[in-house]
């Protein structure tokens, strides 16, 4: 249909969508008071740029070109930091601890599967959404593709926007991540790279879908006789008490910034009514066109 906005798994192979059920099948057995998360960069992060700076790359794709370079100067660095993450948060949880860093550690190899990640995203936030109780933002998460999602996946989550609200998000120091602090590193730095010539798609969708959704998060806050199911929805929310001023000033810098150069992605920022950004239409559907089978995203 014209102007259909299509799941971003749509286009998964199909021995991917069925690696990432089992996975996840795997894993929804755990049983546990607590269950922890410990999101981490993996393929991109601020190591990524880092990366791409050092060698003059514009792109991640450039970036990537040179496999066995681009593994040893990010990918594997950042699972070694991952999972001492993971270890040192062991013994600070009364339950169990999801690490990513151990599982992609296993699908990394020269004979592992090519899962892209969409794949992962399949996988990592229905478990969010099922099971996780603790959000674990390691340091330099707000530079990750994935991490950024997981986050917002666990935000809204807390908004009263999905299932359930009783999930807590916390810095690798153990402080608890609030609203403001949590989109404050991501606006931060995705202006950082975008002052550097760089375009970070992923992180400007996640960001805007952020703003939007602390914006009408508020909006019914402040307007308990309002419609009865918004009214439910404030009340229904976990969020940790935040300070929103800066929060209103990243909103006015970005939507200036997307206008420029990211003119499908304003529209966002520009809702007038309440929109429903749950986890699953806010994660699992993209602005821009789904990649067809055999073809990358951009």
């Amino acid at each position: 249909m014209p102007g259909e906005v299509l799941s971003r798994t749509a286009f998964l192979l199909d021995e991917h969508r069925l690696q990432a059920q089992f996975a996840l099948a795997a894993f929804s057995t755990l049983k546990a008071k607590e269950i922890a998360y410990v999101s981490v960069p993996i393929t991109s992060g601020k190591r990524l740029y880092d990366y791409m700076a050092e060698h003059g790359f514009k792109t991640a794709e450039e970036a990537k070109a040179d496999h066995e370079a681009f593994f040893k100067n990010v990918v594997a660095p950042n699972l070694s930091d991952g999972v001492k993450a993971s270890d040192d948060w062991a013994g600070k949880i009364d339950g169990a601890i999801v690490a990513p860093a151990e599982f992609e550690k296993r699908l990394r190899g020269e004979d592992a599967i090519t899962w892209g990640q969409d794949a992962f995203m399949s996988m990592w936030v229905p478990l969010i959404d099922e099971k996780i109780t603790h959000m674990i933002m390691v340091d330099g998460w707000e530079y990750s593709n994935g991490s950024g999602e997981e986050y917002l996946q666990a935000a809204l989550m807390q908004m009263g926007r999905g299932k359930r609200d009783n999930i807590k998000i916390f810095d690798d120091d153990g402080h608890v991540l609030t609203l403001d602090k949590g989109i404050g590193m991501m606006v931060d730095a995705f202006k950082g790279l975008h002052k550097r010539g760089l375009r970070p798609r992923n992180m400007a969708e996640t960001v805007a879908i952020l703003l939007e959704a602390e914006h009408r998060y508020n909006y019914e806050s402040s307007f308990k006789k309002s419609a009865e199911p918004d009214r439910r929805r404030a009340e229904k929310s976990s969020v940790p008490a935040y300070d929103r001023t800066a929060i209103k000033e990243a909103r006015r810098e970005l939507k200036a910034i997307f206008a420029e150069h990211y003119p499908d992605i304003l529209p966002i920022l520009d809702k007038t009514s309440s929109f429903d950004y749950s986890p699953g239409n806010a994660l699992f559907r993209s602005l821009k066109p789904a990649a067809k089978p055999g073809m990358k995203a951009a």
